[in-house]
């Protein structure tokens, strides 16, 4: 696969539980990933999601995993292995707190 990025469309197909998008080149997901009510399981295995900031803007500098992936969806297994960024950014997203109380 060489896809550069997921279409907003997917925020349409509600009934997804688990999404392998591994190996591809995605920098980003968008927003509409929040609508994915029964969404457990998101692998994103070697793609190019990078954080070189821990300071977020929705416009000019908007982090790479929206917020509503952590607090809108029920997710328990998120997969970033081959992507640069450390745990510690991953703390500083919005909502990340309440996906690892799950």
């Amino acid at each position: 696969n060489h896809l550069a990025s997921v279409p907003a469309a997917i925020g349409g197909l509600v009934s997804l539980v688990e999404i392998n998008l591994d190996s591809n080149l995605i920098v980003a997901l968008p927003e509409e990933m929040g609508a994915l009510k029964k969404l457990k399981s998101l692998s994103l295995k070697n793609n190019s999601i990078s954080v070189e900031t821990t300071h977020f803007h929705p416009t000019r500098n908007p982090q790479p995993l929206p917020a509503a992936l952590f607090t809108e969806t029920p997710l328990t297994d998120l997969n970033l292995a081959g992507n640069k960024m450390t745990n510690t950014a991953l703390n500083d997203f919005d909502g990340f707190d309440k996906f690892l109380e799950r």
